[in-house]
Order: structure tokens, then sequence, then C-alpha cells
């Protein structure tokens, strides 16, 4: 039952993120390079994640995979470099990513229905449509 229950956060998690993010998407689904790098967008990820699981009862095991999964999804084959950056800055308490974290924790705390679009707004703001097909020269 607990591997169903983890499916099941994980699927909505990733659900929300990809909504979130979609006007940033190439056509491929990919989310522009700068974000992988961003304190604010990995810091609201890994934020957001924190009090859903604090929400939701999840173990800290429970909550490893869910989160990796959600990177997996997010930053492709980038996931394992995004995802270390990002619990580098949560180990050295970064202080742009840990203000994004707590920021981002506390409104997931508070939200029960996961609403987003004040991250999504961030990223539309902050980052640029990349498109990565249109480069390519025929």
């Amino acid at each position: 039952m607990l591997s169903f229950k983890n499916s099941r956060h994980k699927r909505y998690l990733i659900r929300a993120f990809t909504h979130c993010f979609q006007a940033v998407q190439d056509e491929l689904g990919n989310l522009p390079a700068a974000m992988q790098k961003s304190h604010v967008i990995t810091g609201s990820i890994v934020g957001i994640c924190r009090g859903f699981a604090i929400n939701h009862r999840i173990n800290e095991s429970s909550f490893e995979r869910i989160i990796d999964a959600v990177f997996k999804e997010l930053f492709k084959k980038e996931a394992l470099i995004v995802e270390t950056r990002a619990e580098r800055w949560l180990h050295y308490a970064d202080e742009m990513f840990m203000f994004a974290y707590y920021h981002a924790k506390a409104k997931a705390l508070n939200n029960q229905d996961m609403e987003l679009t004040w991250l999504s707004d961030y990223a539309i703001t902050h980052f640029s449509y990349q498109r990565q097909l249109s480069h390519m020269n025929y």
C-alpha cells in the first residue's frame, strides 16, 4: 500500500510541476537550461515537495524517491547534476536557495491543492522560452 501511495504522490507532484512550467518548455518538453542553475527554481521545487511531504506524512526515504522522480521528469538527463547542486545549496544553507525553499514550503503547507501559479509566473518572467530545434541547421 505504501508503494501505491508513493506512486500516486509522485504522479501528483510531477503533474503539478509539469503544468506549472508548461509555458517555458520547448517543443520536446525541456525546460530552459538556465533553470537548472536557478537557486529560486530548485529551492522552490524542494520546498514545495517538502511541504507536500509534511502535509501527507511521507517518510524521509519516500520523500527522497519522490523528489528524485520530480527532478528526473523536469530536468531529464541533467537531473542528477541539478539535484546534487540543490542538495549542496540546502546543506550549506545558501541564502537565495533557502529563501526560496522556506517560501515555497510555507506556501505548500498552507495550500493543500498545490496551486503553483506564483512559481509559474516567476518562471515566465525570468526564463525565456527556448526553442532548441529552431537553432539547428538543416
